[in-house]
């Protein structure tokens, strides 16, 4: 399934909407940021490029800080 079919279904299965929505950003931003570490970005060019395409900042920040 898609992430936006997943977001969906848990949603339509009555999982608050808010709870959904932010768990699943956070987990494609742990893998993103996972995936641009092993390709040779740094941490700090990663996380300006997430604030720059309007990434939810809490998010981003709680898994900039979990990779320290």
């Amino acid at each position: 399934q898609t992430d936006k079919q997943i977001r969906t279904d848990l949603i339509n299965a009555g999982w608050n909407k808010n709870d959904v929505n932010n768990t699943m950003d956070y987990l494609v931003i742990k893998i993103y940021f996972n995936s641009k570490l092993k390709s040779g970005f740094n941490k700090e060019q990663i996380k300006k490029s997430l604030l720059d395409k309007k990434w939810n900042k809490d998010i981003v920040e709680k898994v900039f800080n979990e990779l320290k």
